[in-house]
């Protein structure tokens, strides 16, 4: 139900969506959006390449809410990890991922 972000996917048809679609079929090309923030349900978890589809439409900055397990999307990245109060008494953890060489998105996104 979040508003954040002028590109909303998601199938279900009662969220804040703004296309229809998931994670396993995305249709955007590489660096299509300088963010990408993505909370998705738990049960991605198990299986992880869907990370690195997401990882590659990001132009800058990718933030995955996810649960305690390791992200590791190669060297072309910085990552933070930050742990923000959700709903009282839990804790939601936000990984941030910061490309380390901007100069490179010139010659592969332009």
């Amino acid at each position: 139900m979040s508003m954040v972000g002028d590109v909303r996917l998601d199938i279900s048809p009662k969220t804040n969506r703004t296309e229809y679609g998931n994670i396993d079929t995305l249709d955007f090309p590489r660096g299509s959006f300088d963010t990408v923030v993505c909370d998705p349900p738990f049960s991605y978890y198990r299986r992880f390449k869907w990370v690195f589809k997401l990882s590659d439409i990001a132009k800058h900055r990718f933030i995955l809410s996810g649960p305690t397990c390791a992200f590791y999307l190669g060297s072309q990245w910085k990552e933070e990890l930050y742990a923000l109060k959700s709903g009282g008494r839990f804790l939601r953890l936000w990984y941030v991922f910061d490309r380390l060489d901007e100069r490179l998105l010139t010659e592969v996104f332009t």
